[in-house]
């Protein structure tokens, strides 16, 4: 089938907008809105719950240093580790009053076992947060 000029044009202003509005609704990559970040840590008092997954909400208030946080699930045992990581601990950008920033992180344990906790830290955009350590001779991980 042969579009003719006119038709190919409609054709392909529906589609230009059609992407545009697509990518205008795909949400934001967060690490744009954060000015400082201090991602979680490993305590070894969270080893008996991993691996352990966590879904992190920040909405950025409409005042510098305002924000809230919501955790799912709500009760992980990471809770006081991320409200101190994502709370206390991390600066938001005031341009992006409104919006909420969406991370995922992730406690693993894998790797050779060691005799003290070794820990690290990945990022992975857009919004992933991985931290892992090995597992710990003579420990229960």
């Amino acid at each position: 089938m042969i579009l003719r000029t006119g038709t190919a044009r409609i054709v392909s202003l529906v589609l230009a907008i059609s992407l545009w509005a697509w990518a205008s609704a795909a949400p934001d990559p967060p690490m744009g809105c954060v000015d400082e970040i201090s991602f979680p840590v490993f305590r070894q008092a969270i080893a008996y719950y991993l691996p352990v997954e966590a879904h992190v909400s920040v909405k950025i208030g409409s005042r510098e240093g305002e924000h809230s946080i919501t955790l799912d699930p709500p009760n992980t045992p990471l809770r006081l580790d991320l409200m101190k990581a994502f709370d206390a601990e991390t600066r938001y950008s005031a341009s992006c009053k409104g919006k909420i920033l969406d991370f995922d992180v992730r406690y693993l344990v894998q790797g050779e076992e060691t005799l003290i906790p070794v820990w690290q830290v990945r990022f992975r955009p857009p919004n992933q947060v991985i931290v892992i350590t090995h597992p710990v001779k003579g420990s229960v991980n």
